[in-house]
């Protein structure tokens, strides 16, 4: 399991780097062009189709970009990756969405993504409480939550709780519903089941107390609500969205849904003022591996600025998200609008990326290991494969998206850990059997 070592938190005033985009007339919008920055394209192909949003905010929150030590504020919208930090201080909330799960962290926590893409999603939590609602686990996905004394896996969708004792000599596991498995040193592991609260004093998992369910406190009727609120929203957008779409469950508190025979099902927003354009309000962010993305202002503004297409119908701008039945895939800024009397602009944004009207995604990729029976310490000459898939998501605005998809079976270089035995693997690549490398998971 991971640990973290936490460090103290450096209150550093930054200056944000924003990237102003004017509009006229609505039946003429012209978008201004950023100063030319050369757009992450090489590492943004090899980037993970998947990225979580921050999409609440209260109290003192500080946050830490990937590969940075300097702390600072952080607004909604913001995708979070591998790597960013979290720190909530004693009146601190946050919650980030991955489209079929909802991470929420309570005060006083230290929290940050050691992984994140289709597969699989690790999560350390170093200090403090989360609360975990997984509501769509796919065959062969992982959901881990490491803390320092032991690591949780999800084995089916639930809702589950981890608290870090603050004197740093145990963790608890509360699984108020489905059910899932704590590992510990030494390969020792634990069933927990749903409707029980487990506390492990030790790694070696040899002390642990078992009870009922607690009584639920602030932390856990906040998550109830917002659980709720989910459960109501998301079931009215299903005929419009993908349930994988991040931000998707917004869409029907603050619009529209209406049927636009050119365009299909277009989403108008209602809380905007007269003569709103999209790209208007909010800001651009540099995050790596992606390059310049896009953060809005809004509430409701993630799934909209990063999926689907925005068109000019009916004297004004709504959206348009793609089909229903197609996994999303995401993207940091789709700048492309199309709209009536032949309008069609779209923005470039640096010297090589551009987000076209013509497509709704580019290639994504995403490999899976498995280790043969065995193996159990896995070097970079052991014969294990890994199966990588290509995705790409396609169309023009007239005609249906199609989704094309490759297989890859690949000999994958493995990296040796002194001592592990393996139960899984770990496997990035680019859909080439040369870029494939596989981490055995301990």
């Amino acid at each position: 399991m991971s640990r973290f070592r936490l460090s103290r938190i450096l209150l550093v005033a930054g200056g944000v780097c924003a990237l102003a985009i004017g509009a006229a007339a609505a039946q003429a919008q012209q978008y201004a062009e950023p100063q030319s920055y050369d757009q992450n394209v090489d590492n943004a192909e090899q980037a993970p189709g998947r990225v979580a949003r921050l999409a609440y905010l209260s109290g003192q929150v500080q946050f830490a970009p990937a590969g940075e030590d300097d702390w600072g504020s952080v607004e909604i919208n913001r995708p979070m990756v591998i790597g960013d930090r979290l720190l909530t201080g004693d009146d601190g909330r946050a919650v980030l969405e991955l489209g079929d799960a909802s991470i929420r962290i309570d005060n006083g926590s230290a929290f940050d993504f050691l992984d994140l893409d289709q597969d699989n999603v690790q999560i350390e939590l170093s200090q403090g409480t989360l609360n975990l609602a997984v509501r769509q686990l796919d065959e062969g996905a992982n959901f881990e939550v490491d803390t320092p004394t032991v690591a949780f896996v999800a084995s089916q969708p639930g809702i589950y709780r981890i608290d870090n004792d603050p004197s740093g000599t145990g963790s608890m596991v509360t699984v108020f519903r489905g059910a899932g498995t704590v590992y510990g040193e030494n390969g020792v592991s634990r069933q927990v089941a749903e409707g029980t609260s487990y506390r492990f004093n030790d790694s070696a998992l040899a002390s642990v107390d078992e009870t009922g369910l607690p009584q639920p406190d602030d932390f856990d009727r906040f998550c109830e609500t917002r659980d709720a609120n989910y459960q109501r929203y998301a079931q009215q957008q299903e005929q419009y969205v993908p349930p994988e779409m991040i931000g998707g469950d917004d869409l029907y508190q603050y619009g529209q849904w209406n049927d636009v025979p050119e365009y299909g099902n277009v989403w108008y927003p209602t809380s905007v003022p007269e003569g709103w354009a999209p790209y208007r309000y909010g800001h651009w962010a540099w995050i790596d591996p992606w390059g310049w993305t896009w953060v809005d202002d809004q509430p409701w503004g993630f799934a909209p600025f990063h999926y689907g297409r925005w068109v000019y119908a009916r004297n004004r701008w709504g959206w348009m998200p793609g089909p229903v039945h197609v996994r999303p895939v995401y993207a940091p800024a789709l700048v492309a609008f199309v709209g009536g009397s032949g309008l069609s602009v779209s923005l470039r944004i640096g010297g090589g990326g551009r987000w076209a009207g013509s497509r709704w995604g580019r290639a994504t990729c995403t490999c899976r290991g498995s280790v043969p029976r065995g193996v159990t310490s896995p070097t970079s000459t052991s014969p294990i494969s890994a199966t990588c898939t290509s995705i790409r998501q396609s169309s023009t605005i007239s005609t249906a998206i199609t989704a094309r998809a490759a297989r890859y079976r690949v000999v994958a270089t493995t990296t040796p850990i002194a001592g592990c035995r393996a139960r899984s693997l770990r496997c990035r690549g680019t859909c080439s059997p040369a870029h494939v490398r596989c981490t055995p998971r301990c």
